[in-house]
């Protein structure tokens, strides 16, 4: 059976491990004791993929730009919801932490990747 991954496909993989692993370093500089592997970047992708999924069901794209550089409340707590599913109880500041520090950090040009290479399609 012929391969349906697309270049298309690795690079909306790429621009996402980018970020996760952008997190993942800032968790590591806020708690030492935090690792970081490939489970550690997957369960961060799993994270970033859900708040988005459901954020594309409530706000509109520009909106959702605008909220990863100035996250509102239900984002917050969307992104608490989801790292309480996958990080432990002393991870879970570092990875919030991290997150919204990257989530600052990122250009715009970045969140219209991020957004486009998660997009409900």
């Amino acid at each position: 059976m012929a391969n349906r991954h697309t270049k298309s496909d690795e690079q909306n993989l790429d621009i996402q491990k980018e970020v996760a692993t952008r997190i993942a370093t800032h968790a590591r500089m806020q708690h030492k004791n935090f690792s970081i592997d490939p489970f550690t970047i997957m369960a961060i992708l799993n994270c970033i993929i859900a708040v988005v999924k459901l954020l594309y069901m409530c706000y509109s794209e520009d909106s959702m730009k605008s909220g990863f550089s100035n996250p509102g409340i239900i984002q917050k707590l969307l992104l608490k919801r989801e790292i309480r599913k996958h990080f432990n109880k002393e991870d879970r500041q570092a990875v919030y932490g991290a997150m919204l520090e990257v989530s600052n950090s990122l250009s715009e040009a970045e969140i219209k990747d991020l957004l486009d290479s998660i997009g409900e399609k």
